[in-house]
This record gives structure tokens, sequence and C-alpha cells, in this order.
């Protein structure tokens, strides 16, 4: 029993340096990204303010506002190149979306600059969120009319799963449990597929956050680092299932 509680102590001590090392990490990235996005070329004839975002998002946020402007956006910083690592970079540069998403000013390896809709709310704010479901789907079917790139990536069911178990702790069992399930769902879903099987771009994260609301007709989509090529109906499904429906 003794050396059992040694081992456990051990490892609370070790999780706890990780956590601790990850915070420190986490605050000297964003002190660092903080400086860099003073000196971009976007900002250069303004003095800053830069105001991070802490929860909600992947990647390290600010709401950067200009001193004599007023003006204020959304900056996202990447810890590594996202150019080829996501259809993110490409969505912003795609025709006829700029009634969907917000307008992006700035865009390099590390840095993304779009408009901050401040007279927006998330879906997730509104106690009833089903007024809104029909304009959200008519936006949805917009940004599938986005021409799909050449040679991109379609979506891996495979490796979403394992990228999703991975960073979940769950005990052992259930892991495994998932994985089986998921493997013979993923199989049958292959087999029923038709040729027929219309691939979009799809936005693969449609929970309530990302979607952003000014009144019933002006519904704008954010956050496209989970943007896929896969089956026009994946979006539906994830729609449903991140948000419990």
């Amino acid at each position: 029993v003794g050396s059992e509680m040694c081992i456990r102590d051990s490892i609370e001590t070790t999780n706890d340096k990780v956590m601790f090392l990850t915070k420190v990490f986490i605050i000297v990235n964003r002190m660092n990204a903080e400086e860099k996005i003073k000196r971009l070329a976007f900002f250069k004839n303004d003095e800053c303010i830069v105001t991070s975002i802490d929860s909600g998002l992947s990647h390290t946020s600010f709401i950067v506002e200009a001193k004599h402007t007023k003006n204020k956006y959304f900056v996202k910083h990447y810890q590594k190149s996202n150019k080829g690592n996501s259809l993110e970079s490409f969505i912003y540069e795609s025709k006829g979306v700029s009634e969907i998403i917000p307008n992006v000013f700035f865009q390099s390896d590390e840095f993304i600059v779009t408009e901050y809709l401040s007279h927006y709310k998330e879906l997730n704010d509104y106690s009833d969120k089903r007024p809104y479901f029909q304009q959200t789907i008519k936006v949805l079917n917009s940004f599938h009319s986005i021409k799909t790139p050449e040679r991109a990536p379609r979506l891996c069911l495979e490796q979403l799963v394992n990228e999703l178990l991975f960073v979940n702790k769950l005990d052992l069992e259930l892991k495994v449990f998932l994985k089986n399930t998921s493997k013979r769902l993923i199989s049958e879903s292959k087999l029923n597929m038709s040729t027929n099987t219309q691939f979009v771009v799809c936005h693969g994260d449609l929970n309530f956050s990302n979607i952003l609301i000014k009144d019933a007709n002006t519904v704008k989509l954010v956050d496209f680092e989970s943007c896929c090529i896969a089956p026009i109906e994946y979006d539906i499904a994830m729609f449903i299932a991140v948000n419990v429906i």
C-alpha cells in the first residue's frame, strides 16, 4: 500500500509540474504573440491595445483595438504554420462568402486578422435557439457552395476518432469499446455510401459558439480550424451531435 501511495504521489507531482510548465509556456507564448501583433505591417500606422481571449479557442487569440481609429479586430496566432494543415486560409480567400464569414484583412503563416463582430452574439447565448436554426442551415448551405480546392484531402474518420480518443481522458476499457464500435460503424457507413455521395467543404465544428447572430436574418460562421472535405451530411450530423440536439 505504501509503495502505491508513493507512486500516486509521484504521478500527482509530475502532473502538477506538467500543468505548471504548460501554463508558463502559454503565458510566454501569449506575451511574445502580443509583441509580434504590435509589429505587424497591418498595424504599423497605429498604436494597439491587445487583449487576450483566455477561453474557448484552440489557438491563442486576441481582440486588438487601434487607438487612433478605435477599430477593433480579432487576431488569431498560430504556434505553427497553418498553411497546408487546414482549409482555413482557403476559406478566407474564397469568393462569395463575405456575407457568411468575417472579413479578413491580413494573413500570414503565423497570424490572421479579421473583423471583430462586436454587434453579434453567439447562438450559445440565446436561451431559445431554435428560431435561428433555419437561417443557420441557409448559411451552411452557402458555405457548402465554396468551390472544393484541388487535391484537398478528404475527411478520415478513423484519424478523427483516434484524435478524439487521445485528447479525452477516458478509462482504457471505455476507449477500447468506443474504438471498436466506431470502427464497425465507419465500416458500415463506407459500405452504404453511394458513388454519388456529394463531397463539399464542411465547417466541421458547428457548435453554438461558432454561430454568431446579429438578427434573425444575419448569421455568420467562425472558427474554421476543423474544416474538411466530407459528405454534405457530415456538418448536419456534427451540428446535431456537438450541440446535443
